[in-house]
């Protein structure tokens, strides 16, 4: 061999294998042995072939890279046979690669006896599909089986075939490269007239992401209930991908939902909730590309008897009213029954939040508008800030809390319980530190100067005073602007206020 071959075999001293999660670094030592082996004649040659089986990792490392960028034809069959070997496999794929066809015969030898590296490698080489398909139909090994419907993929009649095989283990094979395929393929799986096959099917699909909308709408009116509620799923999964679809396919979605919320068992029930939920999330966006009347079929949905049962028994459950749900991206139970319209939603809810069973809910309190809504809110915060028999064990994680949900009201209630708050000194003081920070951007005059009363005050605490000036930058009024000025010649002050300032002009503009 070359002197260049022997050189370009000495370089890579830090080989990395291709195991996965396995970067194995060669010491110095291996790599200098393979390589004397190498150049030492036909008994190092025999020897580096023998340490193709050998157990130390390292060595079956070194002698497959050696062999391999010797590039000689009489190494070709010890490379190819050892293929199946994980350390050895990315050099025997890319010896046979390089060999083109003259590694076929041994490769289908490989494969004839089971060899799954081999088949794999005859997959990328093209003339070997009949051979592969007369393995798999001859072989007992459902492995073997599965590796050729990996390398032959692109056959979507051959492995449609396989969806009839004995063995669960090249069904799902099969499964996944339909999936994975074209159009044409998709249909034909998730068209299958097997019941089973349908079903695993629309399973397996809540992990890939290519299925198209207009099947899985047509799906989700199967006759068997396993099929809908997958689909269903999937119609809630991928809601968020969905381009701008024709109203033709939106309406049979929402109108197969509909279905089976009126009339389907309870697990398809629940998943068509599920499903309603991921739509509302995306709400705000649907708004601007949904057809209105799909919108207003959808709104239709928060109407149904059965629906709001439904999601009151979500919101009962902790692995089901959250907004991570079964592969689902969805709304928070609460916040979809707040939508309703309900006469129980107020009551429901302030009971799951005075309860403590799911604090969460008062972020859907807003959803109503309603002027009870906003006083119970505040009543809430009142109590985190005083009252002795408060069941959070953390006052100010629940005036914070409460605090933003006032935030999220788009026509904010009356600011005088939440000023006279403000100005109590006597409050729990954390409760009030979080009152001040964010309920004090409520904007109104009257909690403007409540706050400047604050600032003035010198038995106030520094860092409450401090607060209380961060928050007037939210305030829209001129006085706010010439009173965070007169600030900056307090030396204590002045840096919060200078920075408040600077706040201030930049949101509205002085």
């Amino acid at each position: 061999m070359s002197a260049f071959c022997v050189l370009y075999s000495l370089l890579p001293l830090a080989l990395v294998t291709g195991i996965p999660n396995d970067r194995y670094v060669l010491d110095d030592a291996v790599v200098m042995r393979a390589a004397t082996l190498l150049l030492s004649g036909p008994k190092g040659e025999a020897q580096l072939i023998a340490d193709l089986k050998s157990p130390d990792l390292a060595r079956r490392l070194a002698a497959a890279q050696m062999l391999f960028n010797a590039n000689e034809e009489r190494f070709l069959v010890p490379l190819l046979r050892s293929g199946d070997d994980p350390v050895v496999f990315r050099f025997a794929r890319d010896a046979a690669l390089r060999a083109g066809s003259r590694a076929v015969p041994h490769l289908r030898t490989l494969a004839a006896s089971g060899s799954r590296y081999a088949i794999h490698v005859l997959g990328s080489i093209k003339g070997n599909e009949e051979f592969l398909r007369a393995v798999a139909l001859s072989s007992k090994d459902p492995a073997v089986r599965v590796a050729v419907v990996y390398a032959l993929y692109n056959d979507v009649d051959f492995v449609a075939s396989r969806l009839e095989d004995r063995s669960p283990a090249v069904r799902d094979a099969a499964i996944q490269m339909l999936l994975r395929g074209s159009r044409a393929a998709r249909e034909r799986l998730l068209r299958h007239p097997s019941v089973e096959i349908r079903a695993r099917a629309v399973e397996t699909a809540q992990r890939w992401t290519g299925a198209d909308l207009d099947l899985w709408a047509e799906l989700a009116e199967d006759r068997d209930a396993r099929v809908r509620r997958y689909a269903m799923l999937q119609l809630g999964g991928c809601a968020w991908r969905w381009a701008v679809p024709e109203q033709r396919i939106l309406e049979q979605a929402v109108r197969a939902v509909r279905q089976a919320i009126v009339a389907g068992p309870p697990s398809v029930r629940e998943t068509a909730v599920l499903t309603v939920r991921s739509w509302f999330l995306l709400w705000d966006e649907a708004k601007s590309w949904w057809p209105e009347p799909c919108l207003r079929a959808v709104r239709d949905l928060l109407k149904l008897s059965p629906l709001r049962n439904e999601l009151i028994r979500q919101m009962r459950s902790p692995q089901l009213r959250v907004g991570y749900v079964m592969d689902i991206h969805a709304e928070p139970a609460s916040h979809t029954f707040a939508r309703t319209g309900d006469p129980r939603v107020l009551g429901i809810l302030c009971d799951l939040v005075e309860s403590g069973e799911d604090r969460t809910a008062i972020h859907a309190l807003p959803l109503l508008g309603s002027s009870d809504a906003w006083l119970w809110i505040v009543g809430f915060l009142r109590r985190a800030a005083g009252a002795a028999n408060f069941q959070y064990p953390d006052r100010s994680r629940a005036a914070f809390e409460a605090c933003q949900a006032l935030l999220k009201f788009e026509k904010p209630g009356p600011l005088d319980d939440l000023t006279e708050l403000t100005a109590d000194s006597t409050i729990n003081p954390e409760a009030r530190e979080q009152i001040l920070m964010w309920a004090g951007r409520l904007r109104g005059e009257e909690m403007a100067r409540t706050l400047m009363a604050i600032v003035r005050d010198q038995t106030e605490a520094k860092s409450v005073r401090q607060t209380a000036i961060m928050t007037l930058s939210y305030q829209p009024f001129p006085f706010v602007e010439a009173f965070l000025h007169e600030l900056i010649g307090d030396e204590d002050l002045a840096p919060v206020a200078e920075f408040a300032l600077q706040d201030w002009r930049k949101r509205f503009g002085g």
